[in-house]
């Protein structure tokens, strides 16, 4: 006996003769369970989705690489070796 066949015995087990693939109908409109409710959507939604989808990675991806400075900040990082040890804190060597 197959696996595929096996679990199908097993759910008409746990419930006789439910369909679970059907699209279900209730107060809140239509649903289904386990399977994408893509039947009756019109291709042109599929492309504006993607059309969308598309711009707005290009937009992020644009000004990532226009405007840097969103990201990791618009000044100069300091140069830490330029420092004195007064600026650090850090007490002379012949201090005792």
């Amino acid at each position: 006996m197959s696996l595929s066949r096996s679990f199908s015995l097993l759910k008409n087990a746990i419930a006789p003769g439910r369909n679970w693939n059907q699209v279900r109908h209730d107060s809140h409109g239509a649903w289904t369970y386990r399977r994408l409710a893509v039947e009756n959507v019109p291709k042109s939604h599929f492309m504006i989705r993607d059309g969308l989808m598309g711009f707005g990675i290009w937009w992020i991806l644009w000004h990532l690489y226009h405007q840097p400075g969103h990201i990791v900040g618009e000044y100069d990082y300091p140069d830490p070796s330029k420092w004195t040890d007064a600026e650090l804190g850090i007490p002379p060597d012949d201090e005792e």
